[in-house]
This record gives C-alpha cells, sequence and structure tokens, in this order.
C-alpha cells in the first residue's frame, strides 16, 4: 500500500522539502488562465482524466478472487484489495504514468502550495442502505469520513492536511501543513475511501459508493455485487466477484491451482511454482517495490558513532571504478529482476528507464575503464569486506558482485551475517561495503532519500555521503504537487545523482508475478493499486 508517515517524518518533510508562498484564488472552476509564474508554481487545475462513458448495459460474469481470512468468525472485515473495490476516494493515481484519474472528484485546482480545491462529481450516491436508501456523497459527507480518519490516527489527515472544509455540498478544500509531493497518491489509498456513516446489513463495515456492493458473507468469503447506479456511466462490467478466504498462503495457492480462483497474486517464489503447474494459465510481472543495492561506507563516524568505512571510497574515481567493474545485466538476470534506478523499476513513472540506464556512463559495464580508473589513483588494490545478511537470494547477489569486482582488481573478502546483527550494522551505518534489499518503496522518494544527506530518518547517510547538488534537486522534486511534475523532477534528480557519483549503486529490482486464468480480461498487475481501485471497473471474465 502506499507508504505512511510517521508525524515527525511527515512534518518534516513538509516543512523541509516545501516551498510556501503566498497566493490568492482564481476560482474552482472557472476560465481564469493561470498566469506563466502560477503555472511555474504547479498553481491552477489540475489535469485530471475522465472515464470514457460507456453505453448502459447489464454487467455479466463473475471472478473469483482469495484472500487471508483475519480473524476466525464468519465475519470478516474488508480486506484491502475489498476496500478499493467497494469504496470511492477523490482520485486514483496511475503509477505507470503520473496520471491524475477522477473518481469522486470532477475538477481539482491547486490554489497554493496550501490549498487544493475539489469540485465533486454530480451525483454521486453511497450505496442503499439496511431501507433501501442511498444517501448523496456531498462534501460534507467527504469532510466528516476524512475528519473521523484523523481522529483514528491516519497519517495523511492528522499530519499532512491541517484542515478540511467544505464551503458548499460540491466542492472539498484541503488545507496543507506545508506542500506534500505525495498528497494525490495518498488520497487514493484504502485509507482515503469516502465513508458513510453507517454500515452495511451483516456486515462490520461502514458504506461507500465504489463499483461493487458487499452483498454477503459466510465462511466461505464474502460476494460483491456491480454496483449499477456507479457514477461512472457503463461501469463495472462484471455482475460480481467473489472473496473467497483461506487460511494461509499454500490453501490460496492450491485454490489456484484446483481452478477455484481465476488470479493469483504470489507473494513468494513457491507460490509461483505452484501455479505453474496450471499449464492453462498465464503469467504477469512487474517489478516490485524494492531494490537491491550495493552501499559503500565513506566516513568513520556517522551519527556521532564510530563506524567502519573504507577511506578510498571517498574519491569518486574509486567509486566510479566499482561501477564499471559492476555488469548489471547479469546481476539481474541471476537476480530475477530488472536493473534498478534510484527510486526502483516499480514507479514508471518517476524512474529513468532502461534504455537511458543502459546508456547512462555511470551505469556502463566497463572493465578496462574500471582498470585506467585505479590506475589514476595511484592506489595499489583497495581491499574491503562486503557484508551481507545471511539471506540466500541476497548471498548470490552478494557473491557475484565479489567475483566481478575481483576481476577488476578489488580485494574483497564477502561476509554473510546473521540477519539480526546485519541489520544492526546497517541501521548503524557500520560497515565498509554492503548488499542489502530496501523494501517498502512505496513511493518514489523513499529510495532518492537513501541517497540524501540526512538519509531515510532525517538523522544521517548510512553512506556517509552528502551532496548539496543532489539534496537540492530532491527538494525540488518533493515540493511538486502534481504528479506529472514532480515524475519529471525525480527523473532530473535522479540524472543528477548518477552524475555526483554516488555512494550507494541501485543494482536489481526484483520481479513480483501474477497468474491468471485464460478468461480473465482487463487486470493489469502493473498497476498496483490502481488495478483494483480503479480499472477493476474494466474487469472482465469471459467463458
Amino acid at each position: 500500500m502506499v507508504r505512511s508517515y510517521s508525524r515527525r517524518e511527515a512534518l518534516r518533510l513538509a516543512a523541509a522539502f516545501g516551498v510556501v508562498v503566498g497566493a490568492t484564488s482564481i476560482g474552482a472552476c472557472g476560465d481564469d488562465v493561470p498566469s506563466v509564474e502560477e503555472e511555474d508554481l504547479g498553481l491552477g487545475l489540475v489535469p485530471l482524466e475522465q472515464r470514457a462513458v460507456r453505453e448502459l448495459h447489464a454487467p455479466a460474469g463473475r471472478l473469483r478472487l482469495g484472500t487471508l481470512k483475519t480473524v476466525p468468525t464468519a465475519s470478516q472485515p474488508l480486506s484491502v484489495i475489498e476496500q478499493l473495490l467497494v469504496y470511492s476516494r477523490l482520485v486514483a493515481v496511475d503509477p505507470r504514468t503520473a496520471t491524475i484519474h477522477g473518481d469522486l472528484a470532477a475538477a481539482i485546482e491547486v490554489v497554493s502550495p496550501l490549498e487544493v480545491r475539489f469540485q465533486l462529481q454530480a451525483g454521486v450516491f453511497f450505496h442503499p442502505d439496511q431501507d433501501s436508501l442511498a444517501q448523496p456523497v456531498s462534501a460534507l459527507a467527504v469532510r466528516r469520513s476524512f475528519e473521523e480518519q484523523a481522529a483514528a490516527g491516519v497519517p495523511l489527515f492528522r499530519d499532512i492536511i491541517e484542515s478540511v472544509e467544505a464551503p458548499d455540498a460540491g466542492n472539498v478544500v484541503l488545507r496543507l501543513r506545508g506542500p506534500f509531493a505525495f498528497l494525490f497518491e495518498l488520497l487514493a489509498a484504502p485509507e482515503a475511501s469516502v465513508r458513510s456513516e453507517v454500515g452495511y446489513p451483516g456486515f462490520r463495515d461502514p458504506i461507500g459508493s465504489g463499483l461493487f456492493i458487499p452483498s454477503g458473507q459466510d465462511r466461505t468469503g464474502h460476494v460483491l455485487l456491480a454496483n449499477e447506479r456507479h457514477h461512472h456511466q457503463g461501469y463495472p462490467q462484471l455482475q460480481q466477484i467473489n472473496m473467497l478466504q483461506f487460511a494461509d498462503e499454500r490453501e490460496i495457492d492450491g485454490a489456484f491451482q484446483a481452478l477455484r480462483i481465476d488470479a493469483r497474486e504470489h507473494p513468494d517464489v513457491t507460490s509461483v511454482e505452484f501455479a505453474s503447474e496450471r499449464t492453462d494459465a498465464t503469467q504477469q510481472r512487474r517489478p516490485a517495490r524494492s531494490l537491491i543495492g550495493l552501499g559503500l561506507s565513506l566516513l568513520p563516524s556517522k551519527g556521532g558513532a564510530p563506524t567502519g568505512y573504507v577511506e578510498a571510497f571517498q574519491d569518486e574515481r574509486v567509486r566510479r571504478a566499482v561501477s564499471h567493474a559492476l555488469d548489471r545485466d547479469a546481476i539481474a538476470e541471476a537476480a530475477g529482476g530488472t536493473v534498478a534506478s534510484p527510486v526502483g523499476a516499480a514507479h514508471a513513472a518517476d524512474s529513468l528507464t532502461a534504455d537511458e540506464l543502459s546508456t547512462h556512463p555511470f551505469q556502463r559495464f566497463d572493465p578496462a575503464e574500471s582498470t585506467a580508473l585505479m590506475a589514476a589513483t595511484g592506489l595499489e588494490q583497495v581491499s574491503f569486506r562486503l557484508q551481507v545478511a545471511d539471506d540466500p537470494a541476497l548471498r548470490d547477489v552478494a557473491e557475484l558482485v565479489q567475483r566481478q569486482l575481483a576481476m577488476a582488481g578489488f580485494a574483497v573478502e564477502l561476509r554473510a551475517e546473521p540477519v539480526d546483527a546485519w541489520e544492526r550494522s546497517f541501521a548503524a551505518g557500520d560497515f565498509e561495503a554492503t548488499v542489502f534489499q530496501a523494501g517498502g518503496l512505496s513511493t518514489p522518494d523513499i529510495g532518492l532519500r537513501l541517497h540524501s544527506s540526512g538519509g531515510l530518518d532525517g538523522e544521517f547517510s548510512p553512506w556517509g555521503y552528502s551532496n548539496p547538488v543532489f539534496d537540492a534537486a530532491l527538494k525540488a522534486a518533493l515540493s511538486e504537487l502534481r504528479p506529472d511534475r514532480r515524475a519529471e523532477l525525480m527523473r532530473e534528480a535522479q540524472r543528477v545523482l548518477l552524475g555526483e557519483v554516488p555512494a550507494m549503486l541501485p543494482l536489481v529490482t526484483p520481479y513480483d508475478v501474477a497468474s491468471l486464468g485464460p478468461n480473465v480480461v482487463g487486470y493489469a498487475f502493473n498497476a498496483f493499486e490502481f488495478n483494483s481501485a480503479w480499472l477493476a471497473g474494466q474487469w472482465e471474465r469471459r467463458t
């Protein structure tokens, strides 16, 4: 899911990476054209994609999906995927293109870096309640729902959004504590779903207004029926989704193999192997929200504590030599992934493309250049310990990195450590060099903040790396509210980083895999949550 920020982290990002400027309203949905200065600040109406209107039709077909049973009773809360299917949100954001799609929102205006106005779609209703009445989704309903989330401690509403206003029935105004680059992504997350005050009969969840309506549950799972009064005409295509519940992941694997469910998003390699026994299934894969990297420690002290380091790594020629010694394509193939950009390849809109990475001078596999750079330093040989957590997959990558560096003349002692011990050393920045895997890269800032002077927590870089030119480029990217403009600035920040010779070299983004039955149409695994939150309106199961 979309990354949750702690209160401290959210406020630090909003303050440190924001630019507060004065502005006056230019009208929520008027015809005013922003000035050049306003465009430069990202002010004005935000480009918003709307669904293509389809002819009215009767939804048809049934899709069966699997989810984990979370409590030992028949009455189960809605799972994350069900929340995406059942509830509406103001927007949906496609991570592949950084485009914003209007769900409840018909128009969006950035009035100032601290004020965003949403005009709501007309004629939107919550699902029918137990009296078969459908209440309108008004600005007051949105405000109440968001205020409840703030009271519940959801970071977006507690720490990023200062207040929610409903000046009239059709407009919602969000006032921010500081400019926040991932506002729209967080507004597209399940936590930002707009919920009614009352609940579904027989469920413990409040009523929503999304594509599907919970209509029943038993010990096998939930039945979701098409919302035929959905505010986007002609959606959804499916008549029904059965969310079957299972005790563990292996039970879900068995259900897919036995043709009891139609799609399986695999949590691990074992799950993929189970699914391969179905000869009628097809696979989709996507870059995972993680990356494997090689970190080089530059300084003898981090966060006020002494740490391991290699003084030679302070010379950017040595870091370039390390980079040119690495055959990233071979490493990615061995790790079952793709070459990683600094943000990780999962964020396709914000990431540098594979073609650009393959031709970038810093990324080039060039052993001769590596040797020449080391000769220019006058160093006879650079020796260091390469630490890695004792995990089979990571150890295989580290062994390949060791061999490639040895071929370029580096003396590398590989040291596999117990996971707990390695994690403590990594958190303290106490290593000479390390191969690591960073997971949970749910927004593209995380991969870049690993390279910043303050690191992820704002205190110190785990590598001891500090580059004001890159920090300034990252600050500019994290000051931009609009995802499309932010993505452009994110790509530029990565180009700056690679040109400035980082101390952490991204290597691989592993792949996630999903398997689909032969009749499933419109399922886009590489769209992440956007697949369930938006594209589910186009899912079909043909017979």
